[in-house]
């Protein structure tokens, strides 16, 4: 039986802040184990992911063509892009949007 898609958004949506503030927290921690104050760290990482939104908003493309505009060759975002890929975060988001789905069609 296919899943029923308001279901699914329903899931993924609820479900998403989570996710979104998990990563958040490892943003801000690697900034303050980089060197800023825990306070300087939070406001970065809230004004960051307040300007993302913003850009996400009015960007005409996907998450992905976003942050590849971002990414310069050789430079600092394509390195954090590459650590984050081989840790596997963009198939551990994937999966874990998968599994909040799934649970909404056992109950």
């Amino acid at each position: 039986m296919p899943p029923d898609m308001t279901q699914v958004a329903a899931a993924a949506a609820r479900s998403a802040v989570g996710f979104l503030t998990l990563a958040l927290e490892g943003i801000e921690e690697g900034a303050v184990r980089a060197g800023l104050p825990r306070d300087a760290a939070r406001a970065f990482v809230v004004q960051t992911a307040l300007a993302t939104a913003l850009l996400l908003e009015k960007h005409e493309g996907s998450p992905a063509d976003l942050k590849d505009q971002v990414a310069s060759p050789g430079g600092t975002t394509i390195a954090g892009l590459a650590a984050l890929e081989d840790r596997g975060v963009r198939a551990a988001g994937i999966r874990a949007v998968e599994q909040a789905a799934g649970r909404t069609r056992t109950r």
